[in-house]
């Protein structure tokens, strides 16, 4: 069923690219050309499986189906994720953990290595010399309308 779906879409496909002047040529191995955009039918929420083939919501798409997540996981931008292990979901959908952490329970743990030349200010390493909001140390901020520069506000 999916197969019939995928090809009568790629005809379908071929009218919005004659508008688009795009054709299915000018997409990738593994997408295919919905209203001139190329997209992968196997995973692309908007067109599982076909063009157009919208998943319900709180649904994603994998192998060209809609489904739920699986017990433990939630959709996250149109995939699932564990909020509990996922150090680009931790916690929380788009909570990321900074470089160098892990996720684990919802929390970010682990130590943060800061490149020379930053420092660490509430679990984000930020240059002191330049960062209005963190002007040659943490929690310094500039006023409104100020710069940091050479760890001043001026």
């Amino acid at each position: 069923m999916v197969a019939a779906a995928v090809t009568g879409t790629l005809f379908g496909a071929g009218r919005a690219a004659a508008r688009s002047n795009r054709t299915t040529a000018d997409c990738s191995s593994g997408t295919a050309l919905c209203n001139g955009t190329c997209v992968d039918l196997m995973s692309d929420a908007k067109n599982c499986g076909g063009c157009g083939m919208v998943c319900a919501s709180g649904k994603t798409c994998r192998n060209a189906q809609c489904t739920t997540c699986s017990s433990g996981t939630v959709l996250c931008n149109g995939t699932c994720v564990d909020l509990m292990s996922d150090p680009k979901n931790c916690g929380g959908c788009g909570v990321p953990c900074a470089s160098g952490q892990t996720c684990r329970n919802g929390l970010c743990t682990g130590s943060i290595t800061c490149s020379p030349g930053t420092a660490l200010c509430n679990g984000t390493c930020v240059n002191l010399a330049s960062d209005a909001k963190n002007c040659g140390k943490c929690g310094m901020v500039c006023a409104a309308g100020q710069i940091c520069r050479n760890a001043r506000c001026v």
